[in-house]
């Protein structure tokens, strides 16, 4: 029987290191990208206020990570460890892995969500349990589409009514949904 899939606590490609989220990261997940409403815009999250906020908000998600099926990944650029970009966060449903991402303005359109999700689509679909790989965004998010579709998902469909994204209102909004699986 197969080993468990599971995200490595540290993971690297080119150019980034990713490791898991701590609460020690508060002040510079806020200073970083927490708190910036842009960032924010097309997220499950409202930006943040204060330091507490954040601080919370990691609390919360590496309370769900306990159950080994969401890991929470802080990202960095190795040239300068110092201030994290983003993080990404993989979800496990069954034999499903499914992304949720966010970069700081500073990363914004230089490759670096694509690389990441093209590696961590690699890294999940070449391990025995897990056939599909998924993530979806708002379909005014062209930017995040652009990344799914060019770290090799495709467009499966919309997905009307499917998500608050509290930045742009109180209703649920569309979604697009993106996904590749393994043969």
């Amino acid at each position: 029987m197969a080993k468990r899939y599971c995200v490595p606590e540290t993971y690297e490609t080119k150019r980034l290191r990713l490791r898991r989220i701590a609460l020690a990261d508060a002040q510079s997940v806020f200073d970083s990208y927490a708190g910036d409403a842009d960032v924010a815009r097309y997220t499950s999250w409202t930006p943040h206020q204060t330091v507490g906020e954040t601080h919370s908000f990691i609390k919360r998600v590496l309370s769900q990570a306990e159950n080994g099926q969401c890991f929470p990944m802080i990202v960095f650029a190795k040239a300068a460890l110092v201030q994290p970009i983003g993080v990404f966060e993989v979800n496990l449903h069954g034999s499903t892995a499914d992304y949720g991402y966010v970069l700081s303005k500073i990363a914004w359109g230089l490759g670096y969500a694509t690389e990441v999700l093209t590696s961590l689509i690699g890294h999940a679909l070449s391990h025995p349990e897990i056939y599909r790989v998924e993530a979806f965004c708002n379909t005014q998010n062209t930017a995040s589409a652009k990344v799914m579709k060019k770290a090799g998902m495709t467009l499966e469909g919309t997905l009307r009514r499917h998500f608050i994204y509290p930045n742009l209102g109180p209703a649920p909004g569309d979604s697009f949904l993106y996904a590749k699986v393994r043969p």
